[in-house]
């Protein structure tokens, strides 16, 4: 098994508890990821990239200026005053996490979500060494393979190398 096979079962468990998805940006330098995985629904992505909500999603701001979990719940006007984690709900995003790590002078980071409760405890403690498994993985991980990218597709995960 390769490091990049190791990754996409850390990646699979992860986002068996967030059936709403999720978006994974890997190590970033200069404020820039070396790679993107993403699977939200098709009509919030569209809407998200048409809006340019990037730019304004609190979740993005907190996962790059911290390191830990965050509940999208607990963004408040003040540090989401253009609605996005709103404008999520309303695309079924109900409930969400950012978490972010830091490690080997890169950072990873991850929003994951779900329609019908806030995740537990337990739950974010599992997507948080998910993510860490990940980013561990990654951090001496090559390109993907064309079968790497293949079996990301067989799950609905978009994969963007940047």
């Amino acid at each position: 098994m390769s490091n990049n096979d190791g990754a996409l079962a850390q990646l699979e468990t992860a986002s068996k508890l967030a059936p709403a998805g999720f978006a994974l940006a890997g190590h970033f330098t200069k404020m820039r990821p070396s790679f993107m995985l993403q699977c939200y629904p098709k009509d919030w992505t569209a809407f998200y990239a048409k809006n340019s909500l990037a730019m304004v999603d609190p979740a993005i701001a907190w996962g790059l200026a911290n390191e830990g979990t965050f509940r999208w719940s607990d963004f408040d006007a003040t540090s989401d005053p253009s609605g996005v984690a709103s404008m999520a709900a309303d695309h079924g995003l109900t409930y969400g996490i950012i978490s972010s790590i830091v490690s080997d002078g890169t950072r990873s980071m991850a929003s994951f979500a779900r329609t019908d409760q806030e995740f537990e405890q337990s739950e974010i403690d599992v997507i948080t060494a998910k993510l860490a498994a990940i980013h561990t993985i990654t951090l001496a991980a090559k390109d993907l393979a064309a079968k790497e990218i293949e079996t990301l597709a067989s799950m609905g995960i978009a994969y963007t190398k940047m």
